[in-house]
């Protein structure tokens, strides 16, 4: 009796050899109604999701603002670099931060 109740619940699972996706003993899974439930309700959602994408939401005259926020964010992008370029050293050449030492060019 104990062997049975332990045979009962042991389930032999078939061992697959090799890949399970190609083969003579591939495993496919079924393809059920649910599934096809969710691909359909899948593409329907993309189909909606386009449908919105095609129609403009914007009028022309948010649309001319948004274009005048644009440029007034680059202007001040523009400003600020040139702040930060006012307070940086300026770019100097080897000759000119020793020029000073070049008053004469005759040998002593």
């Amino acid at each position: 009796m104990f062997l049975t109740r332990v045979m009962l619940f042991y389930v032999r699972r078939r061992r697959i050899p090799g890949k399970i996706d190609i083969g003579k003993h591939q495993l496919v899974k079924p393809v059920t109604a649910s599934m096809k439930a969710k691909a359909l309700a899948s593409l329907l959602q993309e189909k909606y999701n386009l449908s919105l994408i095609e129609r403009s939401f914007l009028t022309e005259e948010e649309e001319t603002s948004y274009d005048d926020s644009a440029q007034r964010a680059e202007e001040f992008l523009r400003l600020r670099d040139e702040q930060i370029l006012k307070k940086m050293f300026k770019n100097y050449t080897m000759e000119e931060h020793l020029g000073h030492l070049n008053i004469s060019k005759k040998w002593e």
